[in-house]
């Protein structure tokens, strides 16, 4: 799949104000700036916001960008997360993820938490799809970080949200 062909795949998307936080984890910047190119698209005022940090732990971004992210009044975050909290205590980096979430919920924006396929044995794999789950956010773990296979599956999870807005607006 192609950056042209991705270009058109959320043509309804409503974000105009998309924040990216987080461990990359192997999610290089091309992919991040690229999501950002597909969604100035369909809205091209779109304003981006760049707040990942390679190594950070689920703590660390709570504590260092939570707040930048609130600041910016996103209406899109993606959460980015796993690598560096493979080694944490379970209970600890499920609670600070919920502590990143729910402010970024309550706030009104839409989060995409997203897991690299090298945390593909860890015990928070599960942990973080629940307390995405618990808060209403979306939840990706990735199988590559190629940068056409990330920009394609977070494009087709934002599209699979996109649609469900228009089914429950049409119902």
């Amino acid at each position: 799949m192609t950056e042209t062909r991705l270009a058109g795949v959320t043509p309804d998307a409503p974000w105009r104000r998309l924040v990216a936080l987080g461990d990359p984890g192997g999610i290089g910047p091309s992919s991040r700036k690229g999501l950002a190119r597909h969604l100035r698209d369909t809205h091209t005022s779109l304003a981006f916001l760049d707040l990942c940090r390679t190594r950070a732990s689920i703590s660390d971004t709570r504590a260092r960008h939570l707040t930048r992210a609130l600041d910016f009044r996103c209406d899109l975050a993606l959460v980015l997360c796993g690598g560096q909290d493979d080694a944490a205590n379970p209970y600890d980096a499920e609670v600070e993820l919920g502590r990143v979430i729910g402010p970024l919920r309550d706030a009104g924006a839409d989060v995409l938490t997203i897991v690299p396929p090298t945390s593909t044995r860890s015990p928070l794999r599960d942990r973080f799809a629940a307390v995405s789950m618990r808060h209403g956010a979306l939840y990706l773990h990735l199988e590559s970080t190629a940068q056409t296979s990330v920009l394609g599956e977070v494009v087709r999870t934002l599209n699979a949200k996109v649609w469900s807005r228009r089914q429950r607006v049409s119902s």
